[in-house]
């Protein structure tokens, strides 16, 4: 009964460690379109302070859900308690990821110091993730809704995805009211 229960709380570790991770992969999805050109729910390129905020957030995501990995998993060997090895190649995409991301925001930090001009010419100098988050998961439910209206399944149920993942995280955060919730 106890070899039970430590699976079953392993399992929904894991299974939360699953939930965090794609959450974090749709922020880091957004994340990198904010540095590759794309353009904001508003239809304007991200500016370079809200690039870095979102990288942020990604970096933020990405080593939560690292930490909360299970450093060894339980096998059905015999009912023994036995362990298996990790799912390293889970691991290794994560630590890619983060690596990913932390180079980016690195290099966005760098061009926010070169270019100190963004803020002269009135643009802002901090950024709400959390507002960012849910322009964008609204955008990505309208133009899912418009995939959907002309046959482009596999692209519209994409797009509602991530836009679930972007809404899960913001309903995670702190900053946010119960009102927002």
């Amino acid at each position: 009964e106890h070899q039970q229960q430590q699976q079953q709380q392993q399992q929904a570790q894991q299974h939360r460690q699953q939930l965090l991770a794609g959450r974090a992969f749709a922020v880091a999805e957004l994340a990198a379109q904010s540095v590759d050109g794309g353009l904001s729910s508003t239809g304007e390129s991200f500016s370079l302070v809200e690039a870095l905020a979102l990288h942020v957030k990604a970096l933020d995501l990405t080593q939560q859900a690292m930490q909360l990995a299970p450093s060894q998993a339980p096998t059905a060997a015999g009912g023994s308690e036995a362990l298996a090895p990790r799912d390293e190649a889970h691991e290794d995409v994560m630590r890619e990821r983060f690596s990913t991301l932390l180079e980016r925001a690195e290099w966005i930090r760098q061009q926010l110091r070169l270019t100190a001009s963004e803020a002269s010419r009135g643009g802002a100098t901090t950024a709400c993730v959390e507002e960012l988050l849910y322009r964008h998961a609204l955008g990505m439910g309208r133009e899912a809704a418009v995939d959907e209206m002309v046959g482009k399944w596999a692209a519209s149920r994409a797009l509602y995805q991530r836009a679930k993942l972007l809404l899960e995280q913001l309903a995670e955060e702190p900053l946010v009211g119960a009102a927002d919730r």
